[in-house]
């Protein structure tokens, strides 16, 4: 799958591109094939803002899967559990 070799090309640089991709695609599941190869290596810190600002998005999608990103971030996200709870 090309999202998992583009995986091992991308660095701290590459949070604003990544998630522009992974918040642009139509379909849930286009989100969801994006989710482990890409989104969940970057940097929580450097995604934060961008994540939460999509948790209050009009498009359900992007909600959803901003929540996802949350939840399965490699590196940790330091209030993950105060955030879903408020969501959930």
């Amino acid at each position: 799958m090309a999202a998992k070799a583009l995986s091992e090309c991308v660095d701290e640089s590459d949070v604003d591109w990544i998630l522009d991709l992974y918040f642009s695609v139509s379909s849930v599941l286009a989100k969801h094939e994006l989710l482990h190869p890409l989104v969940v290596n970057l940097s929580s810190e450097k995604a934060r803002k961008r994540l939460l600002l999509e948790c209050k998005s009009m498009d359900r999608d992007n909600r959803q899967a901003a929540l996802k990103a949350i939840a399965n971030m490699r590196d940790g996200f330091p209030d993950r559990e105060a955030i879903l709870e408020q969501f959930g």
